[in-house]
């Protein structure tokens, strides 16, 4: 129980890091704790936070690393799949961006990313992305996200 409130009192030092966009810092505690405390209850949102501080940062190798193990474990963390999907496509690999946005939607409803297939929408229009129009439409129908009527 004492060893719980030193993590979590450690917890909270890395969030206000984080909230003063201190991304770094926040992670060297965070990953400490990952480090000499695995079973830590609360480790899955830890590792969120890891993963969203290193996105901040652009690394998004490190935000996929994380965002795997996060997945792996429970895979219905939409926050991770997001984070996944847009490191891929920062790191301009969008054939596993969109596997990875179609593999979440597949198994799970869009809450976050239903702004993701509204933007893939307005790109269809545009005619970007249109190598997946069917299953964009699929999963912004699936998920009640307005489809435009020339994308029908």
């Amino acid at each position: 129980m004492k060893e719980n409130k030193k993590i979590d009192s450690l917890v909270k030092t890395a969030l206000e890091y984080k909230n003063q966009a201190q991304f770094e810092k926040s992670n060297k505690i965070l990953e400490k704790i990952l480090e000499d405390f695995p079973d830590y209850l609360k480790a899955n949102g830890i590792m969120v936070v890891v993963a969203g501080n290193y996105y901040k940062l652009n690394k998004y190798s490190k935000t996929l690393n994380y965002c795997e193990k996060i997945l792996s474990k429970n895979p219905k963390i939409e926050l991770a799949s997001l984070m996944r999907y847009l490191s891929y496509v920062n790191l301009d690999d969008p054939k596993k961006a969109f596997k990875a946005l179609f593999e979440y939607l597949e198994k799970y409803p869009a809450d976050l990313f239903k702004d993701t297939l509204e933007e893939l929408l307005e790109g269809l229009l545009e005619g970007y992305g249109t190598t997946y129009k069917d299953k964009i439409v699929y999963y912004a129908e699936m998920n009640n996200v307005p489809v435009p009527e020339r994308l029908r």
